[in-house]
């Protein structure tokens, strides 16, 4: 029938809508992300789970990883062209992160993806609330 020929170009078409969304939800989580110094999973995954809140959060975790790899990339390079690196710091931070990075890893297969979309959607909300907070006073105080 007709209709079968077509359905691989809607799913092509589909397909390649998808990838353009993508592609724009990464270049504006990247800006916002840049501009506001904030790290871009902080960004991406509002964003993200606005557009598809049916998303699976592994997946999400999953796309979130080479954004951050850039992005911290990118920041390395500029602290080590234009500023000042404390190595030592950096190093601890680098152990620190690397243990808690594993731990979320296992807990993150323990959780379904109901509590995973919950518990990031409660920490985006405290990090929101601190920023409008710390925001506040600081115009209070200035």
């Amino acid at each position: 029938p007709p209709s079968a020929a077509r359905e691989p170009l809607v799913d092509q078409a589909r397909h390649r809508k998808e990838v353009v969304v993508k592609v724009v939800i990464g270049f504006v989580a990247a800006t916002i992300a840049s501009i506001s110094g904030t790290g871009g999973p902080l960004i991406l995954f509002p964003i993200f789970l606005f557009w598809d809140p049916e998303i699976s959060m592994k997946t999400l975790v999953g796309l979130s990883s080479p954004f951050s790899l850039v992005t911290i990339s990118f920041g390395a390079i500029g602290a080590l062209s234009f500023g000042s690196v404390d190595f030592g710091m950096a190093a601890i931070q680098c152990f620190v992160s690397l243990v808690f990075f594993l731990a979320g890893g296992i807990m993150m297969e323990r959780m379904g993806d109901s509590a995973l979309k919950l518990s990031v959607g409660i920490v985006l909300i405290m990090v929101g609330f601190s920023v409008a907070i710390r925001t506040t006073i600081g115009l209070v105080l200035a």
